[in-house]
C-alpha cells in the first residue's frame, strides 16, 4: 500500500485528504472541497471511496435531511 501512495498520480491528493482530516479539519465533502482546492469533484469522491474501502477514512451518514456525512481518519 505504501508503494501504491507514492507512485501513483492519485497519490498527492490521498495524503491532502487524509493530511486534513487528521489534523481534526474539514470532515464534509464541502469542507474537504474547499480546503483542496484543484482537485476536481470526480477525483475528491473516487479518492474518499478509496480510502474508505481501504480502511483509512471512517464514514459516517447520518441519515437526514438534508444529507450529513462527516468523515475522519
Amino acid at each position: 500500500m505504501q508503494a501504491e501512495l507514492r507512485h501513483a498520480p492519485e497519490a498527492k491528493w490521498r495524503r491532502l485528504i487524509l493530511y486534513f482530516l487528521a489534523q481534526g479539519g474539514p470532515t464534509r465533502y464541502g469542507e474537504l472541497r474547499r480546503a483542496i482546492r484543484d482537485v476536481s469533484d470526480k477525483m475528491l469522491i473516487q479518492q474518499l471511496k478509496e480510502l474508505e474501502a481501504d480502511g483509512l477514512v471512517k464514514r459516517t451518514d447520518y441519515k437526514e435531511v438534508p444529507p450529513r456525512v462527516n468523515r475522519r481518519s
